[in-house]
């Protein structure tokens, strides 16, 4: 979103210009602008990346949450993981 809003700056587009050339009301340039997160999701970034001639990447990273807390006694390759971690579907198994 961030690189998109960067664009319209460079080339001093009003909302409405933007609006335009991405295919969208001035409203979601608004929102787009101001970093609304929430409003948007990835379909929508994609077709706006994709009317200004652009590709879009998305990264996952992991991220710490306190219900995924490694428990026990652990060991440097393979620490031992509560049973509450591995039935949540964003577990990711280590692998062996």
């Amino acid at each position: 979103m961030r690189q998109i809003a960067v664009l319209i700056k460079d080339n001093d587009w009003k909302q409405a210009d933007a609006a335009t050339h991405c295919g969208v009301s001035p409203p979601r340039i608004n929102d787009l602008l101001h970093g609304r997160v929430s409003r948007f999701s990835l379909d929508p970034l994609v077709n706006i990346a994709t009317a200004l001639g652009r590709r879009m990447r998305v990264e996952l990273k992991v991220v710490y949450a306190p219900s995924l807390a490694v428990t026990g006694t652990a060991t440097a390759s393979r620490p031992q993981v509560s049973d509450a971690r591995a039935k949540h579907w964003w577990h990711v198994p280590d692998r062996p």
